[in-house]
């Protein structure tokens, strides 16, 4: 668009305009106050001094036509000088730039406007108008009526503003716009335009970078874990095979047989809290934040990592139980204590050493001055994790928490731990702060803000407790394992419920197909091959969409308890699932069918 310097230029150049009027006042008075007394003195001829004054005034006319001239084109360079340097920056500037006035018509716009917006050059001439140009990039934007709105609002007042604005094509442009000039001699808006699009896609990239960085030093502390985990299961699967073999051979002895089966029960359940401790800890999803008690974090990850530990490494505990609840993520508490932990017991010396692991409350106010600690003024969980082993010097302890920094020798740690312990903790609004010297151990502080929620607030864990049967429902059961599917059915069956089995999800999708109405109840499994539960549950309730379905799941990526209520199931159930949680699930399901 044509840069149209007289509006910009003309009415604000009143000084240069002035200086030429007075210069021209003062060499008009001069000439003429000083010339004729000149010519009255020398010249007495009438006739004579009747020329000169004609030839005098001549010369006046064409003089100050020079002067006017010159002094006008030295002022009319500057103002084209300074409107080539403006036209220039606003074309060289990464940002759309246009200004409209408060009528709407166009003032002037760049090129860079143009492109952003793909506006065809037709439609930035003389006669354009600012309503024409939103008429135009409304369908770009993803919510038009918004973007409409703000608009306007904005027009009516003064204000400046900076936002954002999504595109559908998925560019984001961050939007500021302010008054023309405030002395408002051209009333109008500025609005600027800046491509944000490969600033959002390098944070987006940023987190999944962080995530695999997260990742990675979850799969190290897991390697780190391995022998514990081992472990605690060899012992758990030997417990469960000494019961089988004493059950078989006390065939008699009802009483006996009873007591071995229980022990072979609490061997499974051991199992399966193993397994759902290396679960919680392993899993990419985040953002699980609730209502948790610390300590209770603690002693789970103690669980797993005992084990690992050889037994010259001994861990004492100053745990106050009575401490208040956090709202955070287990998962990231559970990779806070274990890292620490793990830190501490590769810190050790020689020969053994002790892990001292404390929480207690801490309560920050404004007059207190807690040493190099900047936490707004509340009540904080102060947890503090520390080892007698080789300490550290300064210039280690000033570099510990930086992502990929280790003091181990090449090849024994990624240096990941620590860095992600610093970036959990910030994400909370915490602090994390250590003191080491060398030869006397280090200790590591955390402070979390505690929740507001009571102990008293906190929901209780459900219990379990087997309930009979509802009526006559018949139940249809799916599992691709041929063992997992004879011993639901059996439990279904004493229980009183009819069931239909399958080890196939399209078989039992055939089933439902020929007889919609002819069951109660489906529960699934998640994984199966040729189609997994959530897609068997999807088609079901495509056939009959008040069909009530339970969802079972040792593990999936793609499935958890939120998004399998999202889809309309019912009820959603880890496996291994025993006989009292599929009793209750089911009672549920059923009684809120009914109701």
């Amino acid at each position: 668009m044509k840069f149209n310097s007289f509006k910009i230029f003309t009415i604000t150049n009143w000084n240069a305009a002035l200086r030429i009027s007075l210069i021209y006042a003062c060499f008009s008075i001069l000439w003429i106050l000083f010339s004729d007394q000149i010519l009255f003195f020398a010249v007495k001829d009438v006739d004579v001094l009747t020329g000169i004054q004609t030839i005098k005034g001549w010369f006046f006319v064409i003089s100050t036509a020079f002067i006017i001239f010159f002094l006008l084109k030295r002022e009319i360079d500057k103002l084209k000088e300074t409107e080539d340097v403006l036209r220039a920056t606003l074309q060289s500037t990464e940002d759309g730039i246009l200004v409209v006035s408060n009528q709407g018509k166009v003032i002037t716009s760049n090129e860079r406007f143009s492109d952003m917006w793909g506006i065809p050059p037709e439609m930035l001439g003389d006669d354009a108008t600012d309503s024409a140009l939103i008429d135009h990039v409304l369908d770009q934007v993803v919510d038009p009526e918004g973007f409409a709105r703000r608009i306007d609002n904005l027009y009516q007042g003064s204000e400046k503003c900076v936002d954002e604005i999504v595109l559908r094509d998925g560019r984001v442009f961050e939007r500021y716009t302010a008054e023309l000039a405030p002395n408002r001699i051209i009333p109008g808006r500025v609005w600027s335009f800046h491509d944000l699009t490969e600033h959002h896609l390098a944070k987006k990239e940023n987190r999944r970078l962080e995530e695999q960085l997260q990742q990675s030093q979850k799969m190290e502390a897991i390697g780190t874990l391995a022998g514990g985990i081992a472990h605690d299961f060899n012992n758990i699967l030997a417990s469960i095979y000494g019961y089988v073999e004493l059950a078989r051979v006390e065939k008699e002895d009802s009483g006996k047989v009873q007591n071995h089966l229980d022990g072979i029960f609490h061997g499974a359940e051991r199992a399966k809290e193993l397994v759902e401790q290396i679960l919680r800890f392993s899993r990419r999803n985040e953002n699980e934040r609730k209502i948790l008690h610390l300590h209770v974090i603690i002693d789970e990850t103690l669980k797993l990592l005992r084990a690992s530990l050889p037994s010259t490494i001994e861990i004492k505990l100053d745990i106050d139980t009575d401490c208040p609840p956090l709202f955070a993520d287990p998962t990231e508490m559970h990779r806070i204590i274990l890292n620490l932990c793990t830190n501490a017991y590769q810190a050790s010396q020689e020969g053994g050493g002790e892990i001292r692991i404390s929480l207690h409350t801490v309560t920050f106010n404004k007059e207190d001055d807690f040493e190099r600690i900047e936490l707004p003024e509340g009540t904080y969980l102060e947890l503090t994790i520390s080892d007698d082993g080789v300490g550290m010097t300064t210039d280690i302890r000033s570099r510990v928490f930086e992502p990929y920094f280790t003091s181990r020798a090449k090849g024994e740690g990624t240096g990941l731990g620590l860095a992600v312990v610093h970036g959990i903790v910030r994400s909370y609004q915490g602090d994390i702060r250590v003191t080491s010297e060398p030869g006397l151990g280090s200790s590591f502080q955390v402070y979390l803000p505690a929740s507001e929620t009571n102990n008293e607030t906190l929901p209780e864990l459900e219990r379990s407790e087997e309930l009979g049967p509802s009526g006559n429902k018949r139940i249809l059961f799916v599992d691709d394992d041929q063992v997992i599917t004879e011993v639901n059915t059996l439990t279904f069956n004493q229980l009183g419920y009819e069931t239909a089995a399958f080890t196939s999800s399209l078989e039992c999708l055939d089933a439902f197909q020929n007889d919609p109405y002819g069951f109660d109840l489906l529960i699934t499994d998640m994984t199966m091959p040729g189609m997994t539960g959530a897609e068997l549950s999807k088609r079901v309730m495509e056939i009959r969409p008040d069909m009530p379905i339970i969802l079972c799941s040792g593990f999936s990526e793609f499935m958890d308890a939120e998004r399998a209520q999202r889809m309309g199931i019912r009820q959603y159930l880890l496996k291994p699932v025993t006989r009292t949680s599929f009793t209750t699930a089911i009672q549920k399901v059923f009684e809120k069918s009914s109701a």
